[in-house]
């Protein structure tokens, strides 16, 4: 029904259920979509982390701001190349 009108399917949480997350995942990369987790932990497990393109960890502290902040203590990740993509949110502050 979407075909050619997305290219990545964002989840938000669902770590703490591993197997139906990757489920999920699985089906979507097959689709040939890439794959992005939003989690407010610091990091995910391996088996997760496979089956992902990108990777936001950290959770949401108000003073620190999101990911167009510098003092943020999140962090956005491709995970094909392993660079950490914060660079790419800041507004200039």
């Amino acid at each position: 029904m979407y075909t050619g009108l997305i290219t990545c399917v964002l989840f938000l949480g669902g770590e703490w259920q591993p197997e139906a997350l990757i489920k999920h995942l699985k089906r979507v990369r097959a689709e040939g979509l890439e794959t992005c987790l939003y989690t407010g932990y610091e990091d995910v497990s391996l088996r997760i982390r496979e089956q992902l393109t990108y990777l936001k960890t950290g959770p949401w502290i108000a003073e620190k701001g999101g990911l167009d902040s510098p003092h943020t203590n999140q962090k956005f990740y491709d995970l094909r190349t392993k660079q950490l993509l914060n660079c790419k949110f800041l507004t200039g502050e």
